[in-house]
């Protein structure tokens, strides 16, 4: 007569085939890379390197890591920033831009990512024994919905830190959020270095390259708000008495973890890049103890104009948590394990100023109480989504306009019913239009967003009426990066 009382009593949804982000490929440059959101989408593609984290020539790890990806349009230097990210600087063709990253330093050093190659190239150069470049991201948006009337300004992201090197030999980053919806978080604190050739680490606290998209950082993102796959895909839930009551709950691992990560990327000939890593699974810069650890994998090929695939697969648990467990009658809140596998799926292309990019996820969420599986879910979640960058003559204001389209899907979403705090689960399919005007050459460093979500939902949550999350809205966001 035991049961799961955490919202468990739900079917688990179909599971679908996972597509995974591209890496970053350029291991090239040996500094760790941080590459910014850039707005170069062509160039950008470089920057898919799905080295989030690990890039070292850019040295800035979150700002470029998670959302170069995919940006074809970036420039190389913005390419090897994304790389930072591990999706967008994948190409080795960014040794040409090593130059250039180096002028634009901090701004492609959002995200690191260890480029193996880059090293040679300044050793010929007297570098000094410590550089530091600063980096930043804002990002103020008005949202508007329509459906009610209802209208708020939000400072969604203000983020600073330094990045540099040391003796040419190690790449580190520090950056923090002073306004990450309306608290103050650390977004990453790593090291870096290469060990031979193609061969590099990274280690502290950086983005897992597990998706493109919710690799890419604030800065080098397309659209005003994230996908599906970047919300939702890492979510995980639970359960707490409070006195008779019995109230859900539902949590994120996020996309940055504490661990370390290796990367090798081989010769220019081969397009081919690989990614191990492992973390403590605890979710955001939580140092706990545990007797497991949770293991990432991922592979890239292709090179930044062209065609460019990844795969991924992420092995572990959620952070042990409550759940309210009933036995003979009697409820009871127990720390529990939840195991957590995804899988992921990636495609894109580049070329010119066009670029379009697939992706497809799977999470399985098990939960065991007394060696019983009593709760099994799965969430699937997919995305295409497309841009072409119209260059504008020096004449005007603006240096670009990128108009932007998007479809993506989540099934079994996890949901917290506000109004009951009772979980549920969501089916959605979003529609997001959009069109972006630069103000500088790479893509994402400096610009306006007008964007339109559309949503089609299968059914709709009990708190929708008063919950903005899930209602069709215009968004006007301005984002500059450094």
């Amino acid at each position: 007569s035991m049961s799961l009382s955490a919202a468990a009593q739900q079917p688990p949804v179909e599971r679908v085939d996972v597509e995974t982000i591209p890496v970053q490929d350029d291991l090239e440059e040996m500094v760790i890379e941080s590459q910014p959101e850039s707005t170069n989408h062509p160039k950008q593609e470089k920057d898919v390197d799905t080295d989030d984290d690990d890039r070292a020539a850019a040295v800035r790890t979150d700002a470029g890591q998670d959302e170069n990806v995919g940006q074809g349009e970036l420039s190389q230097k913005d390419r090897r920033r994304d790389k930072g990210d591990g999706r967008e600087n994948d190409d080795e063709d960014d040794d040409e831009d090593e130059d250039d990253d180096e002028d634009e330093g901090v701004r492609v050093q959002t995200h690191f990512e260890i480029s193996a190659a880059s090293g040679a190239q300044k050793e010929e150069k007297k570098a000094p024994p410590v550089t530091i470049d600063l980096l930043g991201t804002l990002r103020a948006k008005f949202e508007y919905q329509p459906g009610e009337g209802d209208a708020r300004f939000q400072v969604r992201n203000a983020r600073f830190g330094v990045a540099g090197e040391i003796y040419s030999k190690l790449a580190y980053c520090m950056e923090i959020d002073l306004s990450d919806e309306g608290k103050i978080k650390m977004v990453n604190a790593y090291l870096g270095t290469k060990l031979y050739k193609g061969l590099g680490f990274t280690i502290g606290f950086m983005r897992v390259p597990f998706t493109i998209d919710a690799h890419r950082s604030p800065h080098t993102q397309y659209f005003a708000n994230r996908s599906f796959i970047a919300k939702y895909l890492t979510s995980y839930y639970g359960s707490e008495l409070s006195g008779d009551k019995i109230s859900h709950y539902v949590k994120t691992l996020g996309s940055r973890d504490l661990g370390i990560m290796g990367t090798y990327t081989f010769t220019k000939q081969v397009p081919l890049k690989l990614f191990l890593g492992l973390f403590n699974g605890s979710g955001i810069n939580n140092p706990s103890w545990n007797n497991k650890i949770n293991i990432i994998g991922r592979v890239e090929f292709g090179r930044a104009e062209g065609f460019r695939a990844a795969a991924s697969y992420y092995n572990g648990s959620a952070p042990r948590h409550a759940f309210v467990v009933e036995r003979d009658g009697v409820s009871s809140q127990e720390e529990l394990n939840q195991k957590m596998n995804m899988v992921g799926a990636e495609l894109h292309y580049v070329t010119g100023g066009f670029f379009i990019e697939g992706e497809y996820a799977r999470r399985y969420l098990k939960t065991k109480v007394d060696n019983d599986d009593i709760l099994n879910t799965t969430m699937t979640a997919a995305l295409i989504h497309s841009y072409y960058r119209f260059e504008m003559p020096r004449r005007f204001v603006m240096s670009y306009i990128a108009p932007m389209v998007r479809w993506d899907l989540g099934n079994n979403m996890d949901y917290l019913n506000t109004a009951n705090t009772v979980r549920e689960t969501v089916d959605a399919n979003r529609i997001t239009v959009g069109i972006n005007f630069g103000f500088g050459k790479k893509l994402v460093n400096s610009e306006i967003r007008l964007n339109y979500e559309k949503y089609f939902l299968k059914e709709r949550p009990g708190d929708f009426s008063k919950n903005k999350l899930l209602q069709d809205k215009f968004t006007l966001e301005v984002v500059a990066a450094f």
